[in-house]
């Protein structure tokens, strides 16, 4: 990469947008999958429709296995984009591509912005950010 783009304020900018763009193609297409993904949506579903924003549901059962952050991120997101399967995903993809920012601080910092931008690359292209099952 040409070292004017990596000195600029447009690469950490650009990397967010490819995070954003990889994460969330697709994401209104496919249903949500394995055990979890529809878990937490219900329940944040559930946390809107009660008006109770601190205390998760999910099939009218108390759901206390995780902080409710991701909860009030997603009832957020329903709220602005309706009750769906974007919707439901998007805070998932949104910290996906602020996780790969602050890689890149960090791997800049440490080594330069150059072995930051490829370590940024290599989180979000990860299989295990990648796969929509395990991003929630």
């Amino acid at each position: 990469m040409p070292r004017r783009f990596l000195d600029s304020a447009a690469a950490p900018l650009a990397l967010v947008f490819f995070c954003l763009i990889l994460h969330v193609i697709g994401t209104w297409a496919q249903p949500l999958i394995n055990r979890d993904e529809p878990r937490f949506a219900e329940a944040s579903r559930e946390m809107r429709e009660r008006g109770d924003y601190v205390v998760p549901y999910f099939n009218n059962q108390l759901r206390l296995d995780k902080p409710p952050l991701i909860y009030w991120c997603q009832a957020g997101s329903y709220w602005v984009f309706g009750e769906n399967e974007f919707a439901a995903r998007l805070p998932s993809a949104l910290a996906s591509a602020l996780t790969a920012l602050v890689v890149f601080g960090f791997g800049s910092r440490l080594y330069g912005r150059r072995i930051g931008l490829h370590a940024a690359i290599v989180f979000t292209l990860s299989l295990q950010v990648i796969d929509r099952k395990s991003v929630v």
